[in-house]
C-alpha cells in the first residue's frame, strides 16, 4: 500500500494504468502545482458555467486541496502535470461524497474514467483515514455517461433520479448575499448513487426511532409548514 499523505511536494503515484491511446497514465492526490490545470479542466468541460465558481480561481482550489476532509483525486499522463480527469472525495462524518467527476474532452473514449473509478479508487478507499466510513454517495449529471461509469466502477448503484437539480451558468458575478436566486442558468437532472462499505451492517446504529422523537418532529414540522 503506498503512502497516501496529502500535500507532499511530489505526490506519490497511487496507481498506473494504460489507456486505449497506448499511453501510460497515473493517479494521485492533487497538490498546489495542479491548481492551474484543474481550472483548465473545468473551463474545457463547462466553459464558465460550472455550479460552483470557485473552481475558476487557482488560489481557492489550493485552499480546498488543503482541507483535511477533502481529497482531490486526479489522473494525469505519466510524467505530466496536465490533469486529464478529476474526482473530489469529501469526508462527511461516516460517509464519503464523490463530486466534480470530470474528464477533459480530448481524453474521452480512452477508458480513463473506468480505470480511475476502478483500480485507482480501490487504492484510495484503502486509506486508514477512511476506516470508519460506512457509505459512499454521489449525485451525477444524468447526461454525463463518463461520470456515471466512474461512479459505477466504485461499486455504487443508482437509487434515484431528481429533475431540475443542478443549475449551470456563469456565476462569477453572482453572490448569494444578494438574497436572490440564480435563474439565468441551464437546469439539468441528476442520478443519485450510493454504496455501502463492508463494515456498514456491523457499524450501523440499530436503535429504533419512534415518530415522537424530537429530531423527527422538528423536520416534520418544517416539511408541513405552510410558510416554508
Amino acid at each position: 500500500m503506498p503512502n497516501l499523505q496529502k500535500d507532499q511536494p511530489d505526490n506519490e503515484i497511487l496507481t498506473k494504468f494504460n489507456a486505449r491511446d497506448g499511453q501510460e497514465y497515473q493517479a494521485c492526490y492533487a497538490c498546489e502545482r495542479h491548481a492551474e490545470s484543474i481550472v483548465e479542466l473545468f473551463k474545457d468541460v463547462y466553459k464558465w458555467d460550472y455550479l460552483h465558481p470557485f473552481v475558476y480561481y487557482p488560489e481557492k482550489i489550493k485552499e480546498k486541496i488543503h482541507d483535511p476532509d477533502q481529497f482531490w483525486f486526479i489522473g494525469t499522463p505519466l510524467n505530466s502535470d496536465e490533469v486529464a480527469g478529476l474526482a473530489v472525495i469529501e469526508k462527511n462524518g461516516v460517509s464519503l461524497h464523490v463530486s466534480k467527476v470530470n474528464l477533459k474532452w480530448k481524453y474521452h473514449g480512452l477508458g480513463i474514467g473506468r480505470s480511475l473509478g476502478g483500480n485507482a479508487f480501490t487504492v484510495v478507499i484503502g486509506d486508514p483515514r477512511f476506516r470508519n466510513i460506512r457509505r459512499l454517495d454521489s449525485d451525477v449529471r444524468a447526461y454525463n455517461l463518463n461520470s456515471q461509469i466512474f461512479i459505477e466502477k466504485t461499486g455504487s448503484k443508482p437509487y434515484g433520479f431528481i429533475p431540475n437539480y443542478n443549475n449551470y451558468g456563469d456565476k462569477r458575478n453572482y453572490s448569494p448575499n444578494d438574497i436572490a436566486p440564480f435563474t439565468d442558468g441551464r437546469i439539468e437532472p441528476v442520478v443519485m448513487y450510493a454504496s455501502r462499505f463492508n463494515s456498514f451492517w456491523k457499524m450501523r446504529d440499530d436503535n429504533i426511532t419512534l415518530f415522537d422523537n424530537d429530531d423527527i418532529l422538528f423536520h416534520y414540522n418544517i416539511a408541513t409548514s405552510q410558510n416554508r
